[in-house]
């Protein structure tokens, strides 16, 4: 793992985002978690809920499939007052935190977690469309339609987070199309059941944003899995 990359496997990664998460839910924040951190929880909630494999094998079989991250990016329906508030909130009632609100230049927030090394995580939070790249016309579908899901890592014994649909991760990563991108759109599909991403869907978002090119780059990575 790089410096400063982090996947759900690690401790600090994981708690931060429950702490967040958890705050929101708390302060009657709508949100969900969108862009690599979304793939990586819609991933590890997809591998650790089937009851396939052991805890082992999730472990590396998970290692394998998320991708390092510096990150957590969350779509809010709030004013960044608020949200700045109810990370204030956190970090009072949280020592192990340091918080660096520049709210009034960007929505990005560091969090330093001070156990233990110090380790930066940012918080890219987007509280209105303008803020969201991309899929701009669907940013309060993308909130309203967030899937609660359960995640487990580590010894941890789970707990909850909204995550934005698996064809809004997608569609928005295929915006991009960087290889990152593309690994994470591949790596998810390939741990999803078939019948739980809908191609069609996916094109109806796409076609909404004119970015009905990038339909391209998904049928080549659906024949990849084919193979």
């Amino acid at each position: 793992m790089k410096e400063g990359h982090f996947t759900l496997l690690d401790e600090a990664y994981g708690r931060l985002m429950e702490r967040v998460t958890g705050v929101f839910t708390a302060n009657e924040i709508p949100y969900v978690v969108v862009g690599g951190s979304g793939i990586q929880l819609a991933i590890t909630s997809a591998l650790t809920q089937n009851g396939k494999v052991s805890t082992a094998q999730k472990k590396y079989e998970l290692r394998g499939l998320l991708r390092p991250t510096d990150d957590i990016d969350m779509a809010v329906k709030a004013e960044r007052l608020e949200v700045g508030n109810a990370l204030q909130e956190l970090t009072a009632s949280d020592p192990t935190l340091d918080v660096s609100l520049p709210y009034d230049r960007t929505p990005t927030v560091n969090i330093t977690c001070k156990e233990g090394v110090p380790r930066r995580i940012h918080l890219n939070i987007q509280t209105d469309q303008a803020e969201f790249k991309g899929l701009t016309a669907w940013y309060d579908e993308i909130i309203a339609g967030g899937r609660p899901l359960t995640i487990s890592y580590n010894n941890h014994p789970g707990f909850q987070v909204v995550v934005a649909e698996p064809e809004f991760l997608i569609a928005s990563k295929l915006t991009r199309a960087r290889p990152k991108d593309i690994v994470d759109i591949f790596n998810l599909l390939n741990v999803l059941n078939k019948n739980q991403v809908h191609r069609d869907r996916i094109k109806d978002i796409l076609n909404r944003c004119d970015k009905m090119g990038c339909m391209v780059t998904l049928d080549a990575i659906l024949a990849d899995l084919q193979n």
